[in-house]
């Protein structure tokens, strides 16, 4: 049974591995081992820590199966751009006067953003090619919002998603080609490197004034708002959920920028509190995702069975699935249908 828990010490050098095997463009995933124990003390030290408030913390889970070990990675962060403001395109229409036929009746525009103190973000989500089966990568994105849901304190109201924009057969972005080369004249894997130390240099490089749309390449304005093929699944997912378009786009990619708004997820506004009532050793029921109601989270798929009773509902749980959640008689458990 495929697992979902915080990451360890222990899952470092899958951690590294699986961030080498990140195809481009996943920037939260640095190649750089150094920022990569980084992120993981981190998210240990939130796990760790008690929250009232929302603070800037991120939160790493990994999927992971007894014989198989970790096969993939997701993060959740608390609150962005605390530290280091974050850089975004709005896409902005402005009207024109139609003194002529030729003239078209709106021109968009890309209008440079910075944001402080943003909103929660759900981010780095990687599987192995060996975890890439059916419901695994559902498994590992929706359990980020059981957690929020059971650690409402923990987030943000808003949660957004950054996902992943269109690269070319040769791993080139349109639309870093057709902008940001023009103000930093170096190529994709170069920008992430130089990323990876700090975000700061952006301020001081990148356009500060709207530009013009249409006075881009045709590619790069063919670029803008587009997602990866790899990155549609996800992003149609995250639509199912109840996420919508911002309007914002990356600075860098051109990937467009969604949000939602945290009760209404569909995951945390349909998800419920049981009790566990009984555990026994097999049984046929409906699946669920399933998950404890502690900071040493667990998380799966498997049957459950309803029990009604009253102001209070019960669930009987399998004797695997009690084991994987860690959980006993008596515990709170949390559950939604995974569709």
């Amino acid at each position: 049974m495929h697992v979902i828990r915080p990451i360890r010490h222990t899952d470092f050098e899958a951690f590294v591995h699986m961030a080498q095997s990140a195809s481009i463009g996943i920037t939260n995933l640095p190649k750089n081992p150094d920022l990569l124990k980084k992120k993981l003390e981190d998210s240990l030290k939130a796990f760790a820590e008690e929250r009232s408030t929302p603070s800037p913390d991120c939160y790493l889970f990994v999927l992971e199966h007894p014989e198989t070990g970790v096969g993939g990675v997701a993060g959740l962060f608390s609150q962005t751009a605390v530290k280091v403001p974050e850089f975004f395109f709005m896409i902005e229409k402005i009207s024109l006067p139609r003194f002529h036929p030729a003239v078209p009746a709106e021109m968009p525009l890309l209008l440079p953003v910075i944001e402080q103190n943003g909103p929660s973000e759900i981010c780095s989500l990687f599987l192995a090619h060996n975890a890439r089966k059916a419901g695994l990568g559902r498994l590992l994105s929706l359990s980020r919002f059981l957690f929020m849901a059971a650690f409402p304190q923990r987030f943000q109201e808003t949660v957004t998603a950054l996902m992943r924009g269109y690269f070319d057969a040769e791993g080139r972005s349109p639309f870093w080609e057709g902008v940001g080369r023009k103000f930093l004249d170096v190529d994709f894997l170069t920008l992430l490197r130089l990323r990876e130390g700090s975000d700061e240099f952006v301020r001081n490089i990148l356009p500060k004034y709207p530009m013009y749309a249409p006075l881009l390449s045709s590619e790069a304005q063919a670029a803008i708002g587009r997602v990866h093929p790899n990155t549609l699944p996800a992003l149609t997912m995250l639509q199912h959920e109840g996420f919508i378009e911002t309007g914002q786009i990356d600075f860098f990619d051109a990937g467009p920028r969604i949000k939602a708004t945290s009760r209404n997820i569909r995951t945390v506004r349909e998800s419920r509190v049981a009790t566990v009532r009984a555990i026994v050793p097999s049984f046929q029921g409906e699946f669920y995702l399933i998950c404890n109601s502690r900071l040493d989270f667990r998380a799966i798929i498997a049957p459950l069975i309803l029990q009604d009773e009253g102001i209070t509902q019960g669930i009987t749980l399998g004797s695997d699935a009690a084991e994987a959640l860690m959980v006993k008689t008596g515990d709170t458990i949390r559950y939604v249908t995974p569709r």
